[in-house]
């Protein structure tokens, strides 16, 4: 691959990604790969979630592998948990606050065989070890109040060892907008993962 052409997976950048959004990841999550949110958390936010889930279903619910939540109201903190037969597990709550209201972020999430490891504005944020199976995951969807610039999938172009957020300025670097066509369902760009070719 020449130094010029893009090394992402998938990449789409727009004015303002219509949230919710929901997104298809064509060929599901592999181990070492990062996924990229860019955006802004509106003053008056209460709440946001990004879910990596096992399609979109709604009636039954699909299962929900990895649910992100920064919540902002009365003490701040992140609650992760996974969604299996519509039933929500054990919650992992953070009290921390790696979230800004009316600030912008970047958010990495690195896939692992075993778990989803989390940065926000290149600070390491937490680990969450995989209760679904990975290769079950094939959605993206981001709800509540927050505001989206970016989405990427970044493909792992390191080694089989177990990569780190910090390989992902050199990954960036290379990364270039990938225009996307199209909306899904009407509620933003069509599927996010393309390889050397723009969605449809």
């Amino acid at each position: 691959m020449r130094e010029d052409e893009c090394e992402c997976v998938g990449y789409a950048r727009c004015q303002g990604w219509v949230i919710p959004f929901a997104g298809t990841i064509l060929g599901g999550l592999l181990p070492g790969e990062m996924v990229l949110i860019q955006g802004s958390v509106p003053s008056d936010a209460d709440r946001f979630q990004v879910d990596f889930t096992c399609g979109s279903s709604v009636k039954p619910r699909a299962d929900v592998a990895f649910h992100f939540n920064p919540r902002f109201r009365r003490s701040a903190c992140v609650v992760c948990n996974s969604l299996q037969s519509e039933r929500w597990g054990r919650e992992e709550v953070l009290h921390a606050k790696p979230f800004a209201a009316g600030e912008t972020f970047e958010l990495i999430v690195l896939v692992l065989k075993d778990a989803f490891k989390v940065a926000v504005n290149g600070a390491h944020v937490l680990e969450y070890k995989h209760r679904v199976d990975l290769d079950r995951v094939d959605t993206l969807s981001i709800s509540g109040k927050v505001h989206v610039g970016a989405v990427g999938i970044l493909a792992n172009t390191g080694g089989p060892g177990r990569p780190d957020v910090a390989d992902l300025a050199a990954r960036k670097r290379r990364v270039q907008p990938l225009r996307v066509a199209g909306q899904l369902q009407g509620r933003g760009p069509g599927p996010i993962r393309t390889q050397g070719q723009e969605s449809p």
